[in-house]
């Protein structure tokens, strides 16, 4: 699905489509004690859906560990460290350009009574005192792996069982309106991350999720709002603002769909590249043509064989003539 972006300007039209392009995603983080203190030669260990190790790494004095050259996939995450509990956290790592994923890890001492379900109900924005339901969290994991295949229809149907099982659970609910949205079934998907939203409202994927799909069906004003929770619920998320800065670009509102925009590239800067050209714009209608031309090189950078591109290579052109040219007196 598509959103309206025309160029203010009236030169350029631009539509939120991302292009593939091929190459590997980095997943890095830290890993920290409860008392956030780094931890040093800790084992990660990267394991693929079928927990295959596809690479591993051992902590620095700084606790980081850093993944190089990721496919698409979803991936178990394995720590350990001696005199602490072994700990696991999935992460997806899917994007339409090369991303960096950021997963800080806590561990915790061998016989504390912290333990996994901790981390799951933090990952899952849920509070500490919430008991996830591990059938139904099983199953939503399964359906991750299956979405990150591409496998839709199968994983639709573990969410719906997930949310069967645990009604409370958002990201059952979530799953089943990403999968559905897959399927170009948009109202259902709608209604999904709706009771998503309702089941949990200060989990900022759901409202990301319905954020993100009012703006494609250009219902710009009605997806600000779960847009500005969610961006304040977690500013880490690069896709909320991004599309918040999509929805206030299409309502003309350039000062903070500019500000919106920069966040989502400052968090990840290759995975968004209509950000880039949407910031173009803003900063040709502003007058600012040295930093219009730079938002539109990083595009062509990003998506050199995108079918605006010869648009943007002849607007690069004629801003290079005008900026080559002395300014009349």
């Amino acid at each position: 699905m598509k959103v309206n972006t025309a160029v203010v300007t009236g030169v350029l039209m631009f539509a939120l489509v991302l292009i593939p392009v091929a190459a590997g995603h980095t997943i890095e983080g830290y890993v920290r004690t409860m008392n956030d203190a780094p931890v040093f030669d800790a084992r990660v260990s990267l394991r693929d859906a079928n927990r295959n190790r596809v690479d591993w790494y051992s902590t620095d004095k700084t606790g980081y560990y850093r993944f190089y050259r990721v496919p698409d996939g979803t991936y178990d995450i394995d720590v350990e460290k001696e005199g602490f509990q072994a700990q696991t956290i999935n992460i997806e790592a899917v994007g339409f350009t090369a991303r960096i994923f950021r997963r800080d890890i806590t561990i915790y001492p061998l016989g504390s009574t912290m333990n996994k379900r901790g981390d799951e109900n933090l990952n899952y924005h849920l509070p500490a005192d919430v008991k996830i339901d591990r059938k139904a969290l099983k199953l939503v994991r399964k359906a991750e792996k299956l979405e990150a295949k591409q496998e839709w229809e199968a994983a639709l149907e573990l969410y719906r069982k997930a949310a069967a099982i645990a009604p409370g659970f958002s990201r059952a609910h979530n799953g089943i309106g990403t999968t559905l949205q897959q399927l170009q079934h948009t109202d259902e998907a709608l209604s999904a991350f709706q009771q998503a939203v309702a089941a949990n409202p200060e989990d900022p994927v759901p409202l990301i999720n319905l954020g993100g799909l009012l703006t494609a069906l250009e219902r710009f004003t009605e997806a600000i709002v779960p847009l500005d929770k969610a961006v304040a619920l977690d500013g880490t998320l690069a896709k909320g603002h991004f599309y918040l800065g999509s929805a206030l670009y299409s309502l003309e509102i350039f000062d903070r769909s500019g500000t919106e925009l920069l966040a989502a590239t400052a968090l990840d800067a290759l995975a968004f590249p209509t950000a880039w050209a949407m910031l173009g714009n803003i900063y040709l209608k502003d007058g600012d043509y040295r930093q219009a031309l730079r938002a539109y090189r990083r595009f062509l950078d990003l998506a050199p064989n995108s079918p605006q591109a010869n648009q943007v290579r002849e607007t690069i052109r004629q801003l290079e003539k005008s900026l080559a040219t002395p300014l009349l007196r």
